[in-house]
C-alpha cells in the first residue's frame, strides 16, 4: 500500500486532516517530498484502523528494518502477543486505568 517513509508521513497527515500542530522538521518531511496520496488509499487505510488493524505500524516495520527501528526505539509487538497479553491482564483484573508509556501506534491500547 505505501512503498516509502515519505508516503507513510503523507497518509498519517492525511487520516489527521492535515499539518496544524506539526513541528517545523515534520512538516519539512512531509512538505512536497511526495504527493498526497489518493482519497481511496486514505479511506482504505481509514477502515483498517477502525476495525482493529495497524496499516500504519505495518507500513513502518516494512519501510525502516528491525535493526533501524530498534536504535531510535521503535519496536513493534506481533498481534498475536499482544492479543495474548491484553488477553491475560483481563483475566488478572480489570483496571480503571490502562496507560501504554510506549504507546507507538497504539497496538496495546486499542487492543485494551
Amino acid at each position: 500500500m505505501l512503498r516509502t517513509e515519505l508516503e507513510l508521513a503523507e497518509a498519517c497527515v492525511a487520516l489527521i486532516g492535515g499539518t496544524p500542530g506539526l513541528s517545523a522538521q515534520e512538516q519539512q518531511l512531509v512538505g512536497d517530498a511526495c504527493p498526497s496520496p489518493d482519497k481511496p488509499l486514505v479511506e482504505r487505510l481509514r477502515q483498517c484502523i477502525r476495525s482493529g488493524e495497524d496499516p500504519l505500524g505495518d507500513a513502518f516495520q516494512a519501510l525502516r528494518s528491525p535493526e533501524k527501528r530498534r536504535s531510535s526505539g521503535a519496536v513493534y509487538t506481533p498481534e498475536p502477543i499482544v492479543s495474548a497479553m491484553v488477553a491475560w491482564l483481563s483475566r488478572q483484573a480489570s483496571p480503571a486505568r490502562v496507560v501504554d508509556p510506549g504507546a507507538g501506534s497504539g497496538r496495546f491500547i486499542l487492543a485494551a
